[in-house]
């Protein structure tokens, strides 16, 4: 998967010959069918979208998380932080609540 191609990262590969993608092809998995996990995505009893993940991603998504989005308020989060329901805010381990 590629990176949103703008006329900057045109620019970049032109002039400097540098390859500006973010997301390089994993060579473990060269195809789909090669990834040791396949989840398919099912909301209101339609399939949307099969997933082809490693292990970690897959048991992560199978343990039915709690899916927030991130504002920019939020992007100091790491991960090991904890999540308070009730404040909608995540703090760390030793901090009281």
């Amino acid at each position: 998967m590629k990176k949103r191609d703008t006329y900057k990262n045109y620019l970049i590969k032109k002039l400097l010959g540098v390859d500006s993608t973010y997301y390089k092809p994993n060579p473990k998995y060269s195809r789909a069918k090669d990834a040791p996990m396949h989840l398919a995505l099912i909301i209101d009893g339609i399939v949307e979208d099969i997933i082809h993940c490693d292990e970690r991603l897959g048991y992560l998504l199978m343990s039915e998380p709690l899916v927030i989005e991130l504002d920019n308020n939020s992007l100091k989060v790491n991960i090991s932080d904890l999540y308070d329901e009730e404040a909608n805010s995540f703090y760390k381990e030793g901090k009281n609540v």
